[in-house]
């Protein structure tokens, strides 16, 4: 699991560009051909913006620790090239429905459905390996607005949380 090198369309497809001159791009795996998340990371950040350069760089550090679990997005790789003046780091590119918007639209599910009894046993294993195997800390708390659920239902993956730095520090 791992992209050696993108190439992107001729017809750019941002999903993201911040003020600090971080983009988020679709592009596709030159070897798989399938299409990868590529965020794009200055090498020059101003210093006012330095702490939002931090945190995707900790969250970053936090998905490559969580490489193994299949309950986090899968880090991909880097191309670390000076010569662009920019980090590119590849993610799966994944479409799911965020738990807490379906939870909203759709209504609970009672404790005994084996639907609801699934998820919260694949959540807390999520919580598990984030235990196991991650360094960093917690920015936030989890919530329900973290977990995305994929292949109708059956795959739940914990994403867009904020990591802060390494835990013990």
């Amino acid at each position: 699991i791992s992209v050696a090198g993108v190439l992107f369309p001729p017809q750019e497809r941002l999903l993201e560009h911040t003020e600090w001159g971080l983009r988020r791009l679709v592009a596709v795996d030159s070897n798989s051909g399938d299409e990868v998340e590529v965020v794009e990371i200055p090498w020059i950040v101003h210093p006012e913006h330095a702490q939002k350069a931090i945190e995707v760089t900790d969250r970053l550090e936090a998905l490559k620790q969580l490489t193994l679990s299949p309950y986090f997005l899968d880090y991909l790789g880097s191309d670390l090239s000076s010569y662009s003046r920019v980090g590119h780091h590849y993610l799966p590119l994944k479409q799911g429905f965020c738990l807490r918007r379906l939870v909203s639209g759709a209504g609970g599910l009672p404790e005994q459905s084996p639907l609801f009894q699934y998820w919260a046993r694949e959540i807390l294993r999520g919580l598990r390996d984030y235990l196991y195997q991650c360094c960093q800390e917690l920015g936030s708390e989890i919530s329900l607005a973290n977990v995305f659920v994929y292949q109708e239902g059956l795959q739940l993956i914990l994403r867009g949380i904020s990591f802060g730095d390494r835990r013990g520090q």
